[in-house]
């Protein structure tokens, strides 16, 4: 019966099969069919690791290019930016200088604006004897122990009028010249030039820098018979003076007013302006 058995075998299909072998080597064999699943499976856990280590590093080696590409540039960009602002800083001593340049500039001729200026705002029978420039509200005489020098007109040369009118109080004066016009050569006169450089040398001659803030005006005019119509010309010269870009329009102040019962060819009066742009002194 087995050989029969076994030639059915070989000749057809066995509808049902057998197998005598033990569990143990079955399971043995079935596992040994699974190993190259395992293998694969470890394989493929080891390759997530080395996988994210791999983008890893090629990121960060990509990232590290770019940052040294950028200190580079940082580096260049910084290298600019010294350049720049030592160019600045030179410009802004260069600037510097050619501002002290332009003020000593506009300084030698801001006195004969100045005088200029009220010399057009005088009245027609009034003009100025004596300017004493006033620092911080005191005058020059105040400030000092010993007198302050000032602008004075001779008997013979008013130092700022109309008319050619002439002193004649009998008063001594220093020595003055006429306020020339800058379009007539008065900055480069240099007849004129000694009259700027006594005022401006004023506060260097007393105690240190200071800036000039405002001046006592002391001037004289032709006395009139009519009764207040020498006040009516001081007061005329004071609303000249508001309309002028010099002075402050609220710092014009009448000190002394001419004397109405003088008998007198002339009157005396004293102003005090506040200019409108102090003048600094070195």
């Amino acid at each position: 019966g087995e050989v029969v058995g076994l030639g059915l075998r070989k000749a057809v299909a066995c509808p049902t099969e057998v197998s005598l072998l033990p569990k143990t080597i079955v399971r043995r064999q079935q596992a040994r069919q699974k190993q190259p699943y395992f293998v694969a499976a470890a394989i493929c856990l080891l390759l997530i690791p080395l996988s994210y280590w791999a983008t890893t590093n090629k990121t960060i080696s990509l990232k590290q290019k770019e940052l040294g590409m950028v200190e580079a540039a940082a580096q260049q960009l910084q290298k600019y930016m010294d350049d720049v602002r030592r160019e600045q800083n030179l410009i802004a001593e260069t600037q510097k200088g050619c501002d002290q340049i332009a003020g000593v500039v506009s300084q030698r001729n801001q006195w004969l604006n100045l005088m200029q200026e009220l010399n057009e705002r005088a009245a027609s029978s009034i003009w100025i004897d004596t300017l004493t420039p006033q620092y911080g509200g005191v005058g020059v005489s105040a400030a000092a122990s010993r007198p302050a020098p000032a602008i004075a007109a001779s008997p013979e040369a008013p130092l700022i009028g109309h008319g050619g009118a002439r002193a004649t109080t009998g008063r001594s004066f220093g020595p003055v010249v006429p306020v020339v016009p800058e379009d007539q050569g008065g900055a480069d006169n240099p007849d004129v030039a000694p009259v700027v450089a006594r005022v401006a040398t004023t506060a260097t001659q007393l105690s240190g820098p200071r800036a000039i803030i405002g001046l006592l005006l002391e001037g004289e005019g032709l006395h009139s018979t009519q009764p207040g119509e020498d006040l009516q010309h001081v007061d005329q010269f004071m609303r000249n003076l508001r309309e002028s870009r010099f002075f402050e329009k609220d710092g014009i102040e009448l000190v002394k007013q001419p004397d109405p019962l003088s008998q007198a060819q002339t009157f005396q009066f004293s102003l005090r302006v506040k200019l409108r742009n102090p003048i600094p002194q070195q």
